[in-house]
């Protein structure tokens, strides 16, 4: 898959040969929490949720481009290095998927923004103009300022245990969803319309609760605010993420240069 357009709105995630499998995966490391544990936590009546923590002025549109990865993994990293008591500064979309795609306007990986964002980092959005794809365009400031801007402890995602315990204890996610015309159709609790394909388009996970027993993901688009619920949906891990992650490494995200990771929350 590459580049797709749904009235207006574009993806870009591009399915790789076969799903990566570096990197160390979340419950090698990290503490994985039952249902319960995850249940008390997102319930605890002195836990803000994701939407009133972050203000809704995060969210981004990636506009007529296939960078929705490259805006994913800059939104992820801002909110981890929010998290980790620095100043949000809003990162730069293009940057990132400029590192990532070759200079073409063809899409890129999730494993690729990932790597990039440890390695590299990511410049200040300020820095590079809307829309702007070819990293030889991009300034020697903007190069230099990414230095700056760098993520740390990222694992991979492997099932929805992993993904929730995660979110859970701190960190913020990146992950594939199938977009489509009815995954855009969100129903009256804001949970978007079963779209099971490989997975065209990366999204950042910020959040999780739980409804009726089952677990829901709180999901921070690059469509722009007239997208879902101001830029926001729900989606499940059976009806819309369990199968691109048979494609992708869903990662997730705690530390950030010049930061400390938050606390763990004990059970």
């Amino acid at each position: 898959m590459s580049i797709q357009e749904f009235d207006g709105n574009y993806t870009g995630l591009l399915v790789p040969d076969s799903r990566p499998e570096v990197y160390a995966p979340y419950r090698a490391s990290q503490n994985v929490l039952s249902k319960d544990q995850i249940k008390q936590a997102v319930e605890n009546p002195d836990r803000t949720p994701a939407r009133a923590r972050y203000p809704k002025t995060w969210r981004r549109s990636q506009g007529r481009r296939g960078s929705c990865a490259g805006y994913a993994g800059a939104l992820a990293l801002g909110i981890a290095r929010f998290n980790a008591g620095l100043p949000y500064i809003p990162l730069s979309g293009e940057f990132l998927y400029a590192l990532c795609n070759d200079g073409r306007d063809a899409g890129s990986q999730l494993l690729c923004g990932m790597q990039k964002m440890q390695t590299i980092g990511i410049c200040k959005e300020e820095l590079v103009p809307h829309e702007e794809y070819r990293f030889n365009r991009i300034s020697e400031k903007a190069k230099a300022d990414a230095e700056n801007q760098k993520g740390f402890e990222c694992y991979r995602v492997d099932d929805e245990s992993e993904l929730a315990s995660g979110l859970v204890l701190g960190f913020v996610g990146d992950v594939a969803d199938d977009a489509s015309r009815n995954w855009k159709r969100l129903d009256e609790n804001g949970v978007s319309g079963y779209s099971q394909g490989r997975g065209n388009h990366a999204v950042a996970c910020v959040d999780v609760r739980v409804r009726n027993s089952k677990l829901e993901f709180d999901i921070w688009n690059s469509w722009g605010s007239r997208f879902g619920q101001e830029g926001c949906t729900w989606n499940t891990w059976d009806s819309h993420l369990s199968t691109p992650n048979r494609y992708h490494a869903f990662y997730l995200i705690r530390a950030a240069s010049g930061g400390e990771k938050p606390p763990e929350i004990r059970q």
